[in-house]
């Protein structure tokens, strides 16, 4: 499930029962990711061939294609 207010800040919601969402455009800086975790240290982030993975309670990941995992910090994220 993802939702797309307009610019300038996009969020983009993980909400996949298959724990396997994919973002092919994130923006650093300009989308937000909401994510169903209650803070910032509940969330895993790795890299994976040049993509980040954004992992949560164990088993939801999220993948963004073409963005470096080093980048992302806590002002990308909005936790509900």
């Amino acid at each position: 499930k993802f939702t797309m207010p307009l610019p300038p800040v996009t969020p983009l919601s993980c909400n996949n029962a298959e724990g396997k969402d994919k973002c092919l455009d994130f923006e650093e800086g300009r989308d937000t990711i909401v994510l169903g975790a209650d803070n910032f240290r509940q969330v895993e982030i790795t890299e994976k061939s040049g993509h980040a993975l954004i992992g949560f309670d164990g088993a939801n990941v999220l993948l963004l294609k073409g963005v470096s995992a080093d980048g992302l910090d806590q002002k990308d994220f909005k936790f509900v």
